[in-house]
């Protein structure tokens, strides 16, 4: 049914409505001139909205420009409508000529008429001070540990179906943005979600935000790059899930895919999608460390081959030459590593940071690197190769490591180490574990990136240098 929040009116036949349409998630905000015959509207979805939760509904106009802010924040405004006053107020119930799509109605706390247009600070400030603890929908709490699912992280969503590239994509979920969603295409099919990673991440917590309609039933499988295959990991009972948590036990995997089934009829929504886990190895904020992984060809027997090379490939695209860019690598027991087809460093166990700046190029750009075994370690796992390529930008660094996201092959073809070779029938190769993890604990690292992120413990920074500025520490 229509709920009408507010309805605005003048002597000229023009008005303003903020409602809920008759059957749509969403709120939208109306300009009507009835005598002119004209209109303008905008539409913010409320997917996450339940019946009987606390809202703060704000809406200030001036110089034509109307804004609509729902809990504090801006959601909508349209343009170039005539200033106008006022003369007549209709608050939380239905117009007269909509009796027939219903009778429901609004309970307000409070209503606070200004004259003049209010800034967004302080629609917020008042917001943040009538808002109670029950506002919105029971949340969990995240853990304090970084979300995974995010692209700073690396990772990737997909999903089985999608409503619309424009305002439902699956791109939602992990976008930070709360008040974005996404939302499957048909009503009652079942769907799934799946993070990807190019590299091994552990976790065992998903939290799935503003999930609605509750699915009839949910349940999680992990990628196990051993056998290129899923596996079950644990289904939800509807009582586990109703506040968008999902916990089972800590998976090392590249892949998570969570399974929803919707009831009959129902179309599946949710305005975010977050994994975390135990403290990766290698991710504390306050120590920069290796974002790689150790790798080597998926040999089909899992059983090393001694003095047999192993090669591996990389290819990325820059748009831009970074201020400087640093390789290094390693291997038990040697390795050969190239950069757009030119030998950089050969080696061993022994980490010797590389200046490659110079062999960078716009567009494809491809490291390549040929490994080997002098003798058979015995365990599988144990023959390991291992690089990472800083690309360092006056604001940030870029980080390319091996993981599941590079080549492998027992066999090279002319042109391997080039770009535009075709690698596209060599497989994946074998993540095994991430320093310090391992036999070999923690291995050398040499960090080259411009500004590394440090763990301030929530002080306050006395001064922000810009690059090639000299400042003077006395301590």
């Amino acid at each position: 049914m229509n709920v009408i929040f507010f309805c605005l009116l003048n002597a000229d036949a023009k008005r303003i409505l903020l409602y809920k349409p008759h059957q749509k998630a969403v709120v939208c905000l109306l300009y009507q001139d009835t005598a002119g015959k004209e209109q303008k509207q905008v539409e913010y979805e409320v997917l996450s909205w339940r019946k009987d939760e606390w809202r703060h509904l704000a809406f200030s106009w001036g110089q034509g420009l109307y804004t609509l802010y729902i809990d504090g924040k801006v959601c909508g405004t349209i343009n170039e409508v005539p200033d106008m006053k006022f003369d007549n107020f209709i608050f939380g119930n239905v117009l007269p000529e909509w009796n027939g799509l219903g009778s429901a109605s609004t309970l307000y706390d409070a209503i606070k008429l200004y004259n003049r247009t209010l800034p967004a600070k302080e629609i917020f400030e008042h917001y943040s001070q009538h808002a109670p603890s029950n506002s919105q929908a029971l949340q969990q709490a995240a853990p304090e540990t970084p979300n995974l699912a995010t692209a700073a992280n690396k990772c990737i969503i997909i999903a089985s179906s999608f409503e619309n590239y424009q305002q439902n994509y699956t791109d939602n979920l992990i976008d930070g943005n709360p008040t974005t969603f996404w939302r499957s295409k048909e009503a009652g099919e079942a769907l799934f979600l799946e993070l990807r990673w190019p590299f091994p991440r552990k976790i065992d917590q998903l939290f799935l935000r503003g999930l609605t309609p509750t699915p009839e039933q949910i349940r999680l499988e992990s990628y196990l790059l051993a056998t290129d295959s899923w596996v079950a990991v644990k289904e939800f009972q509807p009582e586990e899930y109703q506040d968008g948590q999902f916990i089972f036990p800590v998976q090392n995997t590249t892949r998570l895919r969570l399974h929803l089934i919707p009831a009959e009829n129902q179309k599946t929504a949710a305005s975010a999608l977050e994994a975390y886990g135990p403290k990766q190895a290698g991710t504390g904020l306050s120590e920069p460390y290796w974002d790689a992984w150790y790798i080597w060809y998926p040999e089909p027997d899992k059983v090393h081959k001694a003095a047999q090379p192993r090669y591996f490939r990389k290819t990325f695209q820059l748009d831009g030459i970074p201020v400087s860019a640093v390789i290094q690598a390693r291997s038990n027991d040697y390795y050969k590593i190239f950069l757009n087809g030119t030998e950089v460093d050969s080696g061993s166990v022994e980490i010797r940071p590389q200046q490659v700046t110079k062999l960078l190029k716009i567009g494809e750009n491809v490291i390549a690197a040929e490994a080997d075994l002098s003798r058979n370690p015995g365990h599988w796992g144990w023959g390991e190769f291992i690089a990472e390529l800083s690309l360092n930008y006056h604001d940030k660094t870029i980080k390319i490591g091996t993981g599941e996201d590079w080549k492998s092959s027992k066999n090279a073809g002319a042109g391997w180490t080039e770009q535009g070779f075709d690698d596209s029938a060599w497989p994946k190769p074998f993540c095994y574990l991430r320093p310090p993890e391992g036999p070999w604990g923690k291995i050398d690292y040499y960090s080259s990136s411009i500004c590394e992120q440090a763990d301030s413990d929530g002080k306050t920074p006395v001064h922000q240098a810009k690059p090639g500025e000299v400042i003077k520490i006395n301590f």
